[in-house]
């Protein structure tokens, strides 16, 4: 048996809205939302100590953290705007060996799923909420951060229920097709 990948978690954070007293106001949104605050607060906790991490090897203007792979699991990053990060944390897929008698062993089937594939769908869900909302600092300087908190509620879990990490490939790399005006003969001779 086979157990297909899926997103475990999806995050979107900014640093700089936390306060001393209140360090959940960091988290702009969380997926899935029923799980309690220490939890949310532990994943971003992880996410912020790797990308504070990996930006001390960095140097100026390269790219920061892409992603993590872990046994179970692996997390992919995206800075999507200056001190804002989309993280998607996704389980891998896992292959179920039974042997008669014997408990079924868990082999975790890390290199199903790729990095480039999953990052694209990361930037081209930040690019549609861009799109039809604007900027996340935008929405935060004009309106709220209650205001940017609502509408990230009511933008991503349509995004993220359409996303079916198992069966992603390279057409999911691709944000469209561009066509171009083709002379009528050139058209009636392909």
């Amino acid at each position: 048996n086979r157990i297909p990948a899926s997103i475990r978690s999806f995050i979107v954070f900014n640093p700089k809205f936390a306060r001393k007293d209140k360090e959940s106001e960091k988290i702009l949104y969380f997926h899935p939302s029923d799980i309690p605050t220490d939890e949310k607060m532990a994943d971003i906790g992880f996410c912020e100590a790797t990308i504070s991490f990996t930006n001390t090897f960095a140097q100026p203007r390269q790219k920061t953290i892409d992603s993590i792979h872990m046994e179970k699991s692996r997390h992919i990053f995206l800075q999507c705007e200056p001190d804002t990060w989309m993280i998607m944390v996704i389980n891998n897929p896992v292959l179920l060996k039974h042997a008669p008698g014997q408990p079924a062993i868990e082999e975790y089937l890390v290199n199903d799923l790729h990095d480039h594939v999953l990052k694209a769908v990361l930037l081209q869900i930040y690019n549609m909420f861009k799109l039809f909302m604007g900027t996340m600092q935008s929405i935060n300087d004009r309106f709220s951060l209650k205001t940017l908190r609502n509408k990230l509620e009511v933008f991503m879990p349509h995004f993220i229920h359409s996303i079916d990490v198992d069966r992603l490939n390279l057409f999911d790399t691709i944000p469209g097709i561009q066509f171009l005006p083709v002379h009528q003969n050139t058209y009636l001779s392909i």
